[in-house]
């Protein structure tokens, strides 16, 4: 039976930190993303152009409603 000589240990507690979410970005987020937001601002400036015609052609039959009137 051998005796072993007293060594000193020294304790050391860990504190539990919360769990970190990992959240991964692929290239494919980024590409789907990029085409969504393509498609919602296409959608919108044809909103927009829709609109603008509109206020375009109402003013032209204003005009030539005007004309009209005018000549007579």
């Amino acid at each position: 039976m051998k005796i072993s000589p007293k060594t000193d240990v020294k304790s050391i507690k860990l504190e539990k930190r919360p769990k970190l979410n990992y959240t991964r970005k692929s290239k494919k987020d980024d590409k789907a993303k990029a085409m969504v937001d393509q498609m919602i601002n296409e959608d919108t400036n044809e909103q927009i152009n829709e609109q603008i015609n509109e206020k375009r052609d109402g003013q032209i039959i204003e005009e030539k409603f005007e004309q009209c009137i005018n000549e007579l």
